[in-house]
């Protein structure tokens, strides 16, 4: 685990003795991919260099990374919230990245 992650989890823990309350680190995980990947978008559509000077798939390597590293398998089907219908229907986030290829066409 890089230092990233170790800042992450040490967030967490803290959080949860002042609190009293667990952060899910899905969800923590699911904002940084949110906003890691809308950088990375909104500068390749730009035509500005990333950050760090890699590539945009470099990019979502790194954050796959971080989501094994911290136990969340990237490519699991997203659960529903309590309340919530399932959206992905079991399907994996590669079979939904496929469908949207496809022209969005459902099953």
């Amino acid at each position: 685990m890089g230092p990233d992650l170790e800042l992450l989890t040490a967030i967490m823990r803290h959080y949860q003795q002042i609190t009293g309350r667990q952060l899910s680190a899905a969800r923590v995980m699911a904002w940084h991919l949110r906003n890691a990947l809308g950088d990375a978008l909104w500068r390749t559509e730009a035509g500005i260099p990333l950050a760090d000077h890699r590539t945009p798939p470099d990019w979502v390597d790194d954050v796959a990374a971080r989501f094994s590293a911290i136990g969340i398998d990237p490519e699991a089907p997203p659960a529903a919230s309590p309340g919530q219908p399932d959206e992905g229907h079991g399907r994996t986030r590669t079979e939904i990245r496929a469908t949207w290829a496809d022209g969005g066409a459902s099953d």
